[in-house]
């Protein structure tokens, strides 16, 4: 499926804008966690805690990608409403 074709169906639209900001959000949160490594959990001199890297990244993935994808399903259809809805009244003139 070409990507072009997937953005006109809006449970597609929602899935891969869902899949894109939520990948990218949980990158930001887990970079800067591990980065910041409150309190010494996500490394310290035995290496970096994988697991808990694991575990932060599912914990923002999950949600993110569910209301990420939700919003943008909804407001794809809701747009897509309104133009067509536009597009009637126009061609009725």
């Amino acid at each position: 499926m070409k990507l072009a074709a997937a953005i006109k169906h809006f449970w597609s639209f929602g899935i891969i804008s869902g899949l894109i900001v939520s990948v990218l959000v949980t990158l930001f949160i887990v970079i800067w966690e591990w980065l910041e490594n409150p309190g010494g959990i996500f490394h310290g001199a035995e290496g970096t805690n994988w697991q808990f890297v694991y575990d932060t990244g599912i914990s923002w993935f999950m949600p993110t990608f569910i209301y990420v994808a939700i919003i943008a399903a909804v407001s794809h259809l809701i747009y897509s409403a309104i133009k067509w809805l536009s597009d009637s009244v126009d061609n009725s003139k």
